[in-house]
């Protein structure tokens, strides 16, 4: 019997060990497509999803549902466990490849950049800095461009 959540994998321990890569816009910040950006390890929905999950709970409550193309992720799973309640995952073909939707169940989301696993460690640190800049408008396409990679990310100067 094949169950639709997806809560143990052989990966699971090596995944959990890794950072979690994720920037995130401030909560003011309203501005763009986009309001953050995540690297994930690898292109396994059901793998990457729990911990990154379990992390957006703090900002959005419980997370009931994540969108994603599923030309992006496959195999995907229908749902995950994260935080021990079951999170329904819902493809859509008109999302950009490059987003993934991720909607609290009390309301409220974030629309998030899915940086390749594949990107280089220097550029995929670039790209998520852009994707959760303040003031930043730039489509998934514009920021993953690979000249968007060589374009140098300057951390503002304290004011005195």
């Amino acid at each position: 019997m094949r169950s639709d959540l997806s809560h143990h994998s052989p990966l699971t321990p090596s995944a959990a060990r890794r950072a979690l890569r994720l920037r995130l816009k401030p909560r003011e910040s309203a501005v763009g497509l986009l309001d953050g950006g995540w690297w994930p390890h690898t292109g396994c929905l059901a793998v990457e999803l729990p911990p990154l999950l379990e992390l957006l709970a703090v900002r959005l409550g419980p997370i009931g549902r994540v969108v994603f193309n599923p030309e992006a992720f496959r195999p995907a799973p229908r749902r995950v466990l994260a935080g021990g309640w079951p999170v329904v995952l819902r493809r859509s073909a008109t999302l950009d490849p490059a987003m993934v939707l991720v909607l609290g169940r009390a309301g409220g989301g974030l629309r998030l950049l899915v940086v390749p696993p594949s990107v280089a460690e220097e550029a995929g640190r670039r790209v998520l800095l852009r994707a959760a800049g303040r003031e930043n408008i730039d489509s998934p396409a514009e920021l993953l461009a690979p000249r968007a990679w060589l374009r140098l990310v300057v951390p503002r100067q304290r004011q005195g």
